[in-house]
This record gives structure tokens, C-alpha cells and sequence, in this order.
């Protein structure tokens, strides 16, 4: 089910480009990544995230974000059971969104309203 879902989205993202450059709209590439720092559970230590998302203005109003994210918590102790640790879980999302007010100049601070689909893949051990 992964394996499809990973298929559609390439298979939708390299369509959108090609679209894209032909009506010469526009597109963008950015990533993010950081430390997640728990805060409400105290017996987890930090973890990571990092990601990336590609940007397609399709021409008007209209654009379309593909995006990947990965999260992994950070190793876990319990209370009742002193020194012994136990790895925390790694989270992989795939998504991609649709963006009213995709175009335009990337200037300035603006605000857009959009919908999307994410798939999300949690290995807990």
C-alpha cells in the first residue's frame, strides 16, 4: 500500500511539472528540519525532524505541495523500571496539498488556505 501510494504521488508530482513548465507557472523547493523537544512526556528524551516539500503553481490561484516528513521521538525510560531504556518510535509521512493562492511572489508573509492528504508509517519497537 505504501509502494502505491509512493508511485501515485511521483507519478502526480512529475505530471504537475511537466504541466507546470509548460504553462511556465512557477514552482519551489524547500526543506526543514530541527530538534523535537518533549514536553508534556518528561520520560522521553529528544528526538529529530526533518523534511522536505516541492512547490507547483499551476498557473492563477491554484498550486499543489508534494511533501515528505520524517520524525523520530527520542529513546524512553519508565519510571517504574530504573536504567532500562527502550527506543523510541520513527514516524515517515508522505502528503501532498492543494494551495488556493499558490502563485505570486515568494515575498512577504502571507496566508493561504489549503486541503491535503497525508499517509502516515510508524515503526514502534
Amino acid at each position: 500500500m505504501v509502494r502505491r501510494f509512493i508511485v501515485a504521488v511521483t507519478s502526480a508530482t512529475a505530471l504537475l511539472l511537466m504541466a507546470s513548465s509548460a504553462n511556465a507557472a512557477g514552482w519551489g523547493i524547500g526543506g526543514f528540519g530541527g530538534v523535537s523537544i518533549p514536553i508534556a512526556q518528561d520520560d522521553a528524551s529528544n528526538g529529530m525532524v526533518f523534511g522536505g516539500q516541492l512547490r507547483l503553481s499551476l498557473g492563477g490561484m491554484l498550486g499543489i505541495e508534494p511533501n515528505v516528513t520524517y520524525f523520530k521521538n527520542g529513546d524512553w525510560e519508565l519510571d517504574e523500571l530504573p536504567g532500562q531504556t527502550f527506543e523510541g518510535s520513527k514516524i515517515t509521512a508522505i502528503g501532498v496539498n492543494l494551495i488556493l493562492g499558490g502563485s505570486g511572489a515568494p515575498t512577504g508573509l502571507r496566508f493561504f488556505p489549503f486541503a491535503g492528504v497525508k499517509y502516515y508509517n510508524e515503526k514502534n519497537d
